[in-house]
């Protein structure tokens, strides 16, 4: 084997990985709190962090911003009930000697396989779904299904996490292939409309594909373009609190109405919870409709000032640090996430997929280890309490870079002749084919989609067009490339 070939990985980064699979993955399967399986992962994996910890070699400075940190979030649960912020807080300590990249390359394939099987599996009614029943306008009474998921919006979050994750892997593309992407994962989007129903799930997805293709057409930002992106989450956050206060009459209408009851939602809890440094368990809402849907009003009232304040700081330090450094697909990944915040608590709560925080923890640590050049003294001095964390194994086998170089083959072979518009092309013509044929030949249609029954059958129609378009079209191109390979030997 070459050197080249040969991988490392350290004890300690494998125990990380470890514990992101965990939490991550459990999200990723559709656990939710309540659920014995999930409380027993969430045990599992702060075991897995407390190891992971002890096996990096810290610095007094970073053990006592790790400590001051998690000792927030325990008083933050202690007042609230609410562990989102300590989950959070261990992925962002966490991160100390892990490489970004591979953290997102780990949540692609869990997200990846975890969500296409839930989808799958509750389209075709081999797993049974969560559904809520509405009524919406233009489409009258409507069941908004929600995937394998809690709840319909979040099945929509956790595809466009997994659109951003999708993006960040495929790293630089050429203009054609970003393109050839982004619709793509497009009509994904319009595809999981179609069952969740989730208007600001669409809009934010629609947001983020246009923010994200602008940032790699363009060349270079000029000043006012980066100082909109280092104003983002400020101007979020005085949005989300100030906005219900100040606005009156008409437009407060106008805003409630687009935001779906969000607006009046939020000044109820904004004029009848206190303001605390350290947060508080809110009293008993009207009914269960009540719930903040805003992360950043979430922040400041349910966490508290305080921790609203160091989440803020955290953040806008980011921003401006992976502005100035010219990030484009982490730059789009915050601007999703931070309007994608407006109307969802999952930047904060238990949802767990912030991502946002695997790179605040980049930052934090790559920030402290610049001082460790300053005289600090006792602060710089290194504690390494289980040594055996910095081993390196080598993971690349024969059979390894065999597999990877038949991967890397397939995927210039795709590339070649055009294997993602052939998928993009098999997925389209199935769904238009289902929807033709539920449409003219099922029967079951007539006139306008407006009932329920008529809804599900179309939805049912179309997902069996879209997956068999897609094994089509996948086949087609490992066929062709197995033709082209024995072209090439003869």
């Amino acid at each position: 084997m070459e050197v080249k070939d040969r991988k490392e990985i350290s004890v300690a980064e494998i125990v990380y990985l470890l514990y992101f699979t965990v939490m991550f993955g459990a999200r990723a399967i559709g656990l939710f709190e309540g659920m014995l399986v999930y409380n027993i992962s969430l045990v599992i994996g702060m075991v897995l962090f407390a190891g992971k910890v002890l096996l990096t070699e810290h610095t007094v400075l970073e053990y006592l911003v790790a400590g001051f940190l998690l000792l927030i979030s325990v008083i933050v649960y202690y007042n609230t009930g609410e562990k989102g912020l300590l989950l959070y807080f261990t992925m962002m300590l966490g991160m100390k000697c892990i490489p970004v990249r591979r953290v997102f390359k780990l949540g692609t394939a869990l997200l990846s396989v975890s969500f296409t099987t839930l989808v799958f599996l509750s389209v075709t009614g081999l797993r049974q779904d969560i559904i809520y029943v509405h009524d919406r306008a233009g489409f009258g009474r409507i069941i908004r299904h929600s995937l394998g998921y809690p709840y319909p919006n979040t099945l929509f979050t956790t595809y466009i996490v997994l659109m951003v994750l999708i993006f960040y892997m495929l790293g630089k593309q050429s203009r054609k292939n970003l393109l050839l992407t982004t619709l793509f994962l497009f009509l994904g989007s319009v595809y999981i409309y179609l069952y969740s129903c989730s208007n600001t799930g669409l809009i934010v997805s629609i947001f983020y594909l246009l923010v994200n293709l602008y940032l790699q057409l363009r060349h270079k930002l000029c000043k006012l373009e980066k100082a909109c992106f280092w104003l983002i989450y400020p101007c979020c956050m005085i949005f989300s609190i100030i906005g219900p206060l100040v606005t009156k009459g008409d437009l407060f209408q106008l805003l409630d109405k687009v935001l779906h009851n969000r607006w009046a939602y939020s000044l109820y809890y904004l004029t009848h919870e206190p303001v605390t440094l350290l947060g508080v368990r809110f009293q008993e809402a009207p009914n269960t409709n009540y719930m903040i849907d805003s992360s950043f009003l979430y922040s400041f009232l349910q966490l508290g000032v305080i921790p609203c304040m160091l989440l803020t700081g955290l953040f806008v330090m980011m921003i401006v640090d992976y502005v100035k450094r010219g990030r484009k697909k982490e730059m789009a990944m915050i601007a999703a996430f931070c309007v994608l915040g407006l109307s969802d608590p999952f930047l904060f709560n238990l949802s767990y997929k912030n991502l946002m925080f695997l790179l605040v923890g980049e930052y934090v640590y790559r920030k402290l280890q610049a001082l460790e050049k300053k005289e600090l003294r006792f602060l710089n001095r290194k504690i390494l309490l289980l040594p055996v964390g910095d081993k390196k194994i080598i993971y690349n086998s024969d059979l390894y870079v065999k597999w990877r170089e038949g991967w890397k083959s397939f995927g210039l072979t795709v590339s070649r002749h055009s294997g993602m518009l052939t998928v993009i092309y098999g997925i389209a013509a199935g769904g238009l084919f289902g929807v033709l044929y539920g449409t003219t030949h099922g029967g079951s249609i007539v006139g306008r989609i407006d009932e329920v029954e008529e809804w599900e059958y179309f939805r049912r129609i179309l997902s069996y067009g879209v997956f068999a378009g897609a094994i089509i079209a996948v086949a087609a191109v490992l066929i062709f490339r197995k033709s082209d390979k024995k072209k090439k030997t003869a």
